[in-house]
């Protein structure tokens, strides 16, 4: 059974809770499931994209390969990190589910594909592009 609890994920305290927890996560905005993610340490990478300095970056990151004539793919990622600036403290995340390294991709595509997320619009309304991270 998934135990769909919201925490609260501009709260450090709740998101240490999940620093070793291998998995796939929701961010949540008014019961709404606005966001899915992957994460082999769920705390640490809900951190990061709570950081106050995380819209600016990515904006500066789009610019330069824009810059130096690549096709962006940072735009999903600004429309989401400009949401979150704005209603940061309504942000909530729960945990979809905890699974191994290796069952990252296909979890998270499962997920994606059910709930129809409005920020992981390049994996539902495109082919799916699952993350690969280096080690």
């Amino acid at each position: 059974m998934i135990d769909y609890s919201q925490y609260c994920a501009n709260s450090k305290d709740d998101r240490k809770l999940f620093n070793e927890v291998c998995g796939i996560y929701a961010f949540c905005y008014n019961s709404e499931i606005i966001y899915i993610g992957q994460s082999r340490h769920i705390g640490k990478r809900i951190y990061a994209h709570m950081s106050e300095t995380k819209l600016e970056r990515t904006i500066k990151l789009q610019e330069r390969y824009e810059n130096n004539g690549i096709i962006g793919c940072y735009k999903y990622a600004i429309k989401l990190y400009e949401f979150i600036k704005k209603n940061r403290e309504n942000i909530m995340f729960c945990i979809l589910c905890k699974c191994n390294e290796d069952e990252l991709n296909d979890a998270e595509e499962y997920y994606i594909r059910k709930y129809k997320p409005r920020f992981n619009d390049a994996g539902v309304h495109s082919d799916f592009h699952p993350y690969n991270p280096k080690k």
